[in-house]
């Protein structure tokens, strides 16, 4: 999905290997700055305890392929933007383990409110509003 940044970019190809488990995946990361962080439809708070919070970046950093020498594995000369960088993930991609899939498995391993299972955003935001805490 490196040369995928929108819906509108995907070809039949790509989105066949993508779907059944044909190719490999990457851990696609994006740098915001604090004040970029607004509640919006989506862009949620979560307010974590530490232990949540330790369990959340432990499912995050297990989630990249690490090389022979235990680090994360940087894939240079991939970028949508400029603030983004990209990483070789340690899961398959599939119409079964999305994007939004890892998202709400993050959710529920730090013991936030979470789908019992979403391909799509909907399901991640549809568990929280921007008046409410997303804590449980």
């Amino acid at each position: 999905f490196f040369y995928i940044p929108g819906w509108g970019d995907l070809t039949l190809p790509i989105a066949f290997r993508a779907a059944f488990h044909l190719g490999t995946s990457a851990m696609h990361t994006t740098f915001y700055k604090a004040s970029e962080l607004t509640p919006s439809t989506t862009c949620v708070r979560l307010d974590l305890t530490p232990a949540q919070y330790a369990r959340l970046v432990a499912y995050v950093q297990g989630s990249f392929r690490p090389g022979a020498d235990g680090l994360v594995q940087y894939l240079p000369g991939h970028t949508y933007a400029g603030h983004d960088a990209f990483y070789e993930g340690q899961w398959a991609y599939s119409f079964w383990h999305t994007c939004n899939t890892w998202a709400n498995n993050g959710l529920k391993v730090s013991g936030q409110r979470a789908a019992l299972w979403t391909p799509i955003s909907g399901g991640l935001f549809r568990h929280y509003t921007l008046r409410e805490p997303a804590t449980k």
